[in-house]
């Protein structure tokens, strides 16, 4: 077929035939046509359609490998912290909870909250902070309170470096994402009254760090203090051979290091067999990001999987990228951070006319014969000599027998 028509007809197996995969609109161009280079042509073309770009997730492998946060040195060094919520709004105004994890000792601190608002989390964090000093590094999600002014200037004020996850991807803080699940399980089976939960929080705080971890074998409250207390033996205390054990914490801090970054290297290997780093982007890159459904009251099933295009602004570390959406006549800019596996790339190339063929099948016509166009690549620079070809011997050198006996 002349090259006037290739475009159209791949247009019509592709775009009017349900954007099919490569191999079959490739099947559906040969029952009838055939041109040079028709596998390399249709690839092309696949990758450059918006509406499979914006429709369509991969399938396989998932790009990014796991990047876990490290361990902290002391006791309250990295915490993590999220709100639950909502719950029942109780007599007293109750309806969130902050949640707030050590990343070494696992230690939990719950604080009821009205609302997740930037001040009453300023508040709540003010009052950890008063009990357990300052934090080197907080991680949170990208909720409205976490991403405020007022609370970045509160980090900065203090010291204290803030990590923001990326967007939409809650196993970026999986500590305490973790202990959330654990809460609220706790809750659904201790609580009698669903407007009386935050009676609760100081139970569940207290069963919380009292149980062992199946990662450090010790239990929050004794990587912390040492000892492990007692609540409810009464007099039978006595009989306990361990109820007055107390351990250096310092000892304990670093058994529970060592025991968590053997845990953390596990599971990163683990989940890499299931990942692969090989996408990376580069600033200015078109991209578009998954999303989530608008919700109108009907089935979302026939919504686009992405948003976009989005431009790829900055390089974050963790196979994370800050994007932004194109300007449009003065409209707000969109602008967020997505991972590695939330993105994927459009590229509008080029269609090269004397790329060379990598496929068997796209030098054949559909009764198997050979193109007559050139389709060879040109004589490297080495064989050529004041612009004409030279020929160079095939014959292959061997080497001298009495070198037979050395490697």
């Amino acid at each position: 077929m002349p090259k006037s028509m290739r475009k159209s007809i791949t247009v019509v197996a592709h775009d009017l035939c349900g954007h099919l995969s490569v191999e079959k609109t490739v099947s559906q161009i040969l029952q009838d046509y055939w041109f040079s280079k028709l596998r390399r042509y249709v690839r092309r073309h696949v990758k450059m359609c918006i509406e499979c770009l914006m429709s369509k997730k991969p399938r396989g492998k998932q790009p990014g490998p796991l990047h876990p946060i490290p361990v902290g040195r002391r006791p309250f060094d990295t915490v993590h912290m999220d709100h639950i919520g909502p719950f029942v709004t109780t007599p007293t105004g109750n309806k969130y909870i902050l949640v707030i994890v050590d990343n070494l000792t696992k230690f939990t601190c719950l604080f009821a909250a009205k609302d997740t608002s930037t001040n009453g989390t300023i508040d709540n964090l003010t009052t950890l902070v008063q009990m357990f000093g300052l934090p080197n590094r907080l991680v949170t999600d990208r909720g409205t309170c976490f991403t405020a002014r007022k609370f970045e200037e509160f980090c900065e004020e203090k010291g204290v470096h803030h990590t923001l996850t990326s967007t939409r991807r809650p196993q970026a803080n999986g500590q305490v994402e973790r202990t959330n699940s654990i809460v609220l399980s706790m809750l659904v089976t201790q609580v009698t009254k669903e407007d009386e939960w935050d009676q609760w929080l100081p139970v569940v705080q207290m069963q919380i760090n009292n149980s062992e971890s199946k990662v450090t074998q010790r239990t929050p409250f004794e990587l912390l203090h040492g000892y492990r207390p007692r609540f409810r033996m009464g007099k039978t205390r006595e009989l306990s051979e361990t109820v007055d054990t107390w351990t250096c914490p310092i000892e304990l801090w670093e058994e529970a290091r060592e025991a968590s970054e053997r845990s953390k290297a596990k599971m990163k290997e683990d989940y890499d067999l299931h990942r692969h780093n090989n996408t990376k982007y580069t600033v200015g890159e078109i991209v578009v990001m998954t999303t989530v459904p608008t919700h109108t009251g009907q089935s979302t099933k026939l919504q686009n999987k992405y948003r976009g295009p989005l431009t790829i602004t900055e390089v974050l570390p963790g196979d994370v990228y800050r994007v932004a959406q194109l300007q449009e006549d003065q409209k707000r800019l969109f602008t967020t951070t997505a991972h590695v596996s939330q993105l994927k790339s459009w590229r509008l190339e080029d269609e090269p006319d004397e790329a060379s063929d990598t496929s068997e099948e796209e030098g054949r016509g559909p009764n198997g014969a050979t193109s007559c166009e050139d389709d060879a690549d040109p004589p490297p620079a080495e064989h050529q000599k004041n612009g004409k070809e030279v020929r160079k011997s095939d014959r292959v050198r061997k080497k001298p027998t009495r070198l037979d006996d050395y490697v």
